[in-house]
């Protein structure tokens, strides 16, 4: 991001959030880099909003097209401060291992976490067919656990996800009536994944909870194991 003409103002905070390489390249990226920034800066109002799209398209909103940005921002999925990256690797470790663990016990080789601050409160790996049940997939007995460490409520909302594969349907409802904050997940699911592969659920912003989609996680060390499951199946 070239600085000039940016506001001073702007300028100072972009910089202290470390947001100056944020790469914008639609209307929808100004939109996405001034929820992060406000992040770092609640009482930023939506003047920021207008001075970042001034700075973008060379001139400044009018009346009608404020309202409409301020529409748009509205509806943004949620954005949350970042974990730092070696957080996130770490969980995602621990969610791949359980997926080892149902590689090992020739289930889908899917593993899931659930965190709370720092700490893990739920773990599931698929169970489809030990459990003979087509709802005993990672998540959804992961989140059960979860649930029953928080005993007296059924709201995930301060919770995170991390899973070494794109959610279903089924599991991504499960997420959402979860009301868990952020979701991470390794590879993508190109027949069933409702994320971003065959639905986006997570970005329909008529429901009244909303939870941040990260992917890429892991995807390659996740695809793999996938990849080696189900040859070994063809074989067998």
């Amino acid at each position: 991001m070239s600085m000039q003409k940016l506001p001073l103002y702007l300028l100072e905070k972009l910089s202290q959030a470390e947001l100056l390489d944020f790469k914008v390249s639609s209307e929808r990226d100004i939109l996405r880099l001034f929820a992060q920034l406000k992040l770092y800066y609640p009482s930023l109002t939506m003047r920021g909003l207008n001075d970042l799209y001034k700075y973008f398209n060379n001139e400044y909103p009018d009346i009608n097209k404020q309202q409409s940005l301020l529409i748009e921002y509205r509806q943004l999925p949620p954005i949350y401060l970042p974990r730092a990256s070696d957080e996130i690797l770490y969980y995602m470790q621990e969610a791949f291992a359980l997926a080892e663990c149902a590689y090992n016990l020739n289930e889908v080789p899917v593993g899931a976490i659930v965190v709370y601050g720092d700490k893990i409160i739920g773990r599931g790996y698929n169970q489809a067919m030990l459990g003979h049940s087509s709802l005993l997939h990672a998540e959804i007995i992961a989140l059960e656990e979860a649930q029953s460490y928080l005993v007296d409520s059924n709201d995930l909302t301060e919770c995170a996800v991390f899973v070494t594969l794109e959610p279903c349907l089924m599991c991504s409802g499960a997420i959402m009536n979860s009301r868990i904050k952020r979701l991470y997940y390794a590879a993508r699911e190109p027949k069933t994944g409702a994320c971003h592969s065959q639905y986006r659920v997570f970005y329909n912003g008529r429901v009244n909870h909303h939870t941040e989609v990260i992917d890429g996680v892991m995807s390659r060390q996740s695809s793999e194991l996938l990849q080696k499951f189900f040859s070994q199946a063809r074989l067998g």
